[in-house]
């Protein structure tokens, strides 16, 4: 029986290999990273949006549900100047508190700005009330714009009590002021 030595060849990487490897790899996430990190921040921003839309829609079903006998309040708390510090409610007068959120929920950096919307309580919170009116209410429009980073959305509620959403990026929403 003849063994058959294989002297000139080795089998495995050698290290010149590997650190070329390793090198082109680092290139490649290099260039893939910056937009791989945008994309996670549109994300971010558009799973705050519809958390935002979700809570809206609950707080008006819930009010429509109920007929006469119920009303349901978005009260949105922003902290002045600092917007990124925020948070708000969702009550029913029947049920009691439906759902409540903060910025601290979301991704840090997330500013929130709340326009149009009245202060029927009087505690410096703005709010917004449905009724069993297929939502209609005093409060009339108003919207609640968040952003992050470079990217901002804006949902509103308008004089019917309807919620959309609009975005001035590629968030999927139609495009605001169109």
């Amino acid at each position: 029986m003849r063994r058959a030595f294989n002297f000139g060849y080795q089998h495995g990487v050698t290290m010149i290999e590997l650190m070329i490897t390793i090198t082109i790899v680092a290139i490649l996430a290099a260039i893939a990273l910056p937009s791989f990190s945008g994309t996670i921040e549109r994300q971010r921003l558009r799973f705050a949006v519809e958390t935002v839309v979700l809570d809206l829609r609950l707080a008006r079903t819930t009010a429509v549900a109920q007929g006469a006998r119920g009303a349901s309040v978005v009260e949105f708390s922003v902290n002045g100047s600092d917007t990124s510090v925020w948070g708000y409610t969702v009550t029913n007068s029947l049920v009691g508190t439906l759902a409540s959120r903060s910025s601290t929920d979301f991704s840090s950096g997330l500013s929130m700005v709340v326009t149009n919307f009245g202060d029927l309580d009087g505690d410096g919170d703005l709010d917004v009330t449905f009724t069993a009116d297929r939502g209609l209410d005093v409060d009339g429009d108003g919207s609640v714009q968040l952003t992050l980073g470079s990217t901002s959305a804006t949902v509103s509620r308008n004089l019917l009590g309807l919620i959309s959403v609009c975005s001035s990026s590629s968030l999927g929403y139609s495009s605001c002021g169109s």
